[in-house]
């Protein structure tokens, strides 16, 4: 709910709730103004594209943050077209 909640909310693939991300700030793991969500099927990640601050930051399916990348430029939305990219 990149909108309303400002939250990425994960779910089993039979619907059983995990977690709820919605670290709001600016610090490591933190995140706000979320522009897009993508999962990475090669790493079974969750990624995050924050507008506000220029960086992808990555989850694993349980919700613990790993690592976040900074990004020089702005784009609309992302998605994980193969390993690594």
């Amino acid at each position: 709910d990149k909108r309303q909640a400002q939250s990425v909310f994960i779910y089993t693939s039979d619907g059983k709730f995990i977690e709820h991300l919605t670290v709001s700030g600016q610090g490591p793991g933190e995140f706000s103004d979320i522009q897009d969500v993508a999962f990475d099927p090669y790493d079974r990640t969750i990624e995050i594209y924050t507008r506000g601050l220029k960086k992808i930051l990555s989850y694993n399916l349980e919700g613990k943050f790993l690592q976040e990348v900074s990004i020089p430029y702005y784009f609309m939305y992302f998605e994980i077209t193969s390993e690594n990219t």
